[in-house]
């Protein structure tokens, strides 16, 4: 916090902010104190109102909200990064890149907070955030909200914040007020059933409308799944009010996409949709990390859900960890890209097999890793792999790794 003197250290603000009564902070807003901004006084007060700094910024350091270009408003000082001044001195419109770090925050008010943070206007009444194009949510909620058992879903609709009317709400602030967005980050660290619902909500709201409204945009997307909900058809009813379901991720918009925490029995086809589910093709997705390392969620998808080709026509670099043979129907559905150059593959034999089936014979860097306990024949391993390297013998590949194969390669 910059003043006369310099700046003060953030635990002494911490200290003030959490033992000083309102009533002194409308003391030094009237007394006009040198020690501490006035303007920023009167800021101190709303936050305190709407509890946006106990769960934000006092009891989480880690929230910033910065550009590293802007100036601070007081001349021949360091740029500012302090969530008060900026929003107390009107700079919103000035703002690159957004990030909201919540941990252990009570997750209804933490949302709360959230809507009140993008409905924040600039000095001139108009909307802020108009320039940030790097937004990112993370959620860390406290242990007393975490629901690990997938049964228990959307018991309490109310504690969804009325999910229909925040859809809409969110979709006004997100799609008018961050128009020019093109990375977008969504994480929980545990699963729980309200934000899994909520930010299902708002990654499909969001990127739907940035895909009608800004159609030739490419959008880096990073998401743990645990934001998808493990009831989809209930979430749906609840966020769509019974229509048919909005995509969780467009494909043709997204360039670049991590999806990470994915449950084991995640199939990809299952979250993207098209009007007549025939097929889905990530039109410009040139690089894509799935990341699948959770047993939490078993038969997440209803079964009645459809299955649909997937095509990547650009893919570039995939990577996958993690696979099981649970996954297998999901790479048997996808079909790669003949530009695909790099791969890099952790996961069972099984899913390796589909794997190879895919186009590959521009790859250039190729790493297999088989998962502890596949034991197979190194003579079934060639047939597999036999496609792959013959289309290889002329090409460009200039490494291969395989680690943790349980085979001589002699045979080679």
């Amino acid at each position: 916090m910059a003043t006369q003197f310099g700046y003060l250290p953030d635990v002494v603000l911490q200290t003030i902010y959490r033992y000083c009564p309102l009533s002194l902070f409308d003391f030094i807003g009237d007394w006009k104190a040198k020690l501490i901004m006035p303007s920023v006084c009167q800021q101190w007060r709303y936050a305190t109102e709407r509890q946006l700094y106990k769960n934000a910024f006092i009891s989480n350091p880690a929230f910033s909200l910065f550009d590293s270009n802007m100036q601070s408003p007081l001349d021949k000082e360091p740029p500012v990064t302090n969530v008060a001044l900026i929003i107390a001195n009107g700079k919103t419109n000035m703002v690159k890149s957004l990030c909201i770090d919540w941990n252990f925050c009570d997750f209804e008010l933490a949302i709360r907070d959230i809507i009140g943070i993008m409905e924040i206007h600039d000095g001139n009444s108009n909307t802020g955030w108009t320039n940030i194009s790097e937004l990112q949510i993370l959620l860390y909620p406290k242990a007393t909200e975490i629901n690990t058992d997938p049964l228990n879903i959307i018991s309490e609709p109310s504690l969804l914040l009325d999910a229909a009317n925040s859809r809409a709400e969110l979709t006004n602030i997100f799609i008018n007020s961050l128009t020019n967005i093109t990375k977008l980050t969504l994480h929980l660290q545990t699963p729980n059933s309200h934000a899994c619902a909520f930010f299902s909500a708002l990654a499909s709201a969001y990127i739907q409308q940035l895909c009608e409204l800004k159609s030739s945009e490419k959008l880096r997307f990073e998401a743990s799944a645990q934001i998808f909900s493990d009831k989809l058809s209930t979430l749906y009813t609840v966020i769509n009010d019974g229509s048919k379901p909005v995509p969780l991720i467009h494909a043709n918009s997204i360039e670049d996409m991590i999806l990470s925490n994915l449950p084991r029995d995640f199939e990809l086809s299952q979250y993207v949709y098209t009007p007549d589910n025939s097929e889905i093709v990530f039109t410009n997705l040139k690089c894509m990390e799935l990341l699948l390392a959770q047993d939490l969620w078993q038969n997440h998808l209803p079964s009645s859900l459809p299955t649909a080709k997937v095509y990547f026509p650009k893919l570039e670099r995939l990577t996958v960890r993690g696979c099981l043979d649970s996954n297998r129907a999901m790479f048997g559905n996808i079909v790669g890209s003949s530009d695909l150059k790099l791969l890099t593959f952790t996961g069972a034999f099984s899913v390796l097999k589909e794997i190879c089936k895919m186009s590959m014979s521009n790859v250039e860097t190729l790493t297999i890793t088989l998962e502890a306990g596949n034991i197979f024949d190194a003579s079934e391993f060639a047939r597999v792999t036999n496609t792959l390297f013959a289309h290889n013998k002329e090409s460009n590949m200039s490494t291969l790794t395989l680690s943790q194969c349980a085979f001589d390669l002699d045979s080679y």
